[in-house]
């Protein structure tokens, strides 16, 4: 993996990612950031698909200077990976026609994964998927991970699950900030993930959502979408916090 790199100074950073169209999540998501004394947000993709609300999410990130990573489904979007038939009713993306100008420009620039470079000569990596597959790999809490132990980074931070999980073993401390718009494993609440360079500690934090809101805005979603938030219970080794030294 190549290098785009952000140098660095003492901060906290705020990571979300999964917005999916999700107007109404991501401001009480935005609203949480807002009290939590981060000086930087970066959105780890997927601000667009499932519901309609994509445009208006990016433009809301954009406001807050919010640092944006290329997702699967902006992929999709701009034709860099194909659209499976069958799921076309489910994803419900926008035609890249109807798309402003401004936002293709934006997304066009967008790479699915950034370096970070930490105190210390450590480093941090973001990528919506894994790092061996940065658009669509899927990392979940009980998974393989014997091959992780030799990659070259003090965190990973990551989205595209939806489950969101911090997991520390030999090697990277591994921080999937779950979605902020269509949680999979807790339906009622979205997540994000905050590092604070002071603690060397990462933490994950839900944002109780309006689900009523929610289900009445986006009434015309396909039914699975709608059957996301209804899930109830989320493994507890995809809750807590956890900080390295």
């Amino acid at each position: 993996m190549g290098r785009p790199t952000c140098g660095f100074r003492t901060m906290k950073m705020a990571f979300l990612s999964d917005v999916h169209g999700n107007w109404l999540a991501l401001q009480a998501v935005l609203q949480r950031i807002a009290t939590s004394g981060c000086d930087r947000i970066y959105c780890l993709g997927d601000v667009f698909g499932y519901m309609p609300d994509g445009e208006q999410c990016l433009e809301a990130l954009r406001r807050c200077q919010a640092e944006l990573l290329l997702g699967n489904h902006e992929a999709m979007l701009l034709g860099i990976l194909p659209v499976v038939a069958e799921r076309g009713e489910v994803y419900r993306l926008p035609g890249r026609k109807s798309l402003s100008a401004a936002t293709r420009r934006i997304l066009g620039r967008c790479l699915p994964w950034r370096e970070l470079d930490l105190p210390g000569g450590r480093r941090m990596l973001l990528v919506h998927g894994s790092p061996w597959d940065p658009l669509r790999g899927y990392v979940y809490p009980d998974g393989d991970w014997s091959r992780w132990r030799e990659l070259a980074y003090a965190y990973i931070i990551m989205g595209h699950t939806h489950h969101a999980f911090i997991k520390k073993r030999r090697g990277p401390c591994l921080v999937n900030v779950g979605s902020c718009g269509l949680p999979r494993d807790i339906g009622g609440q979205a997540s994000f993930a905050v590092y604070d360079s002071e603690t060397d500690c990462a933490e994950l934090v839900r944002v109780p959502l309006d689900l009523a809101a929610i289900r009445a805005k986006y009434a015309d979603v396909h039914p699975s979408v709608l059957a996301c938030f209804a899930r109830q219970r989320g493994n507890a080794e995809r809750k807590g916090k956890s900080g390295r030294g």
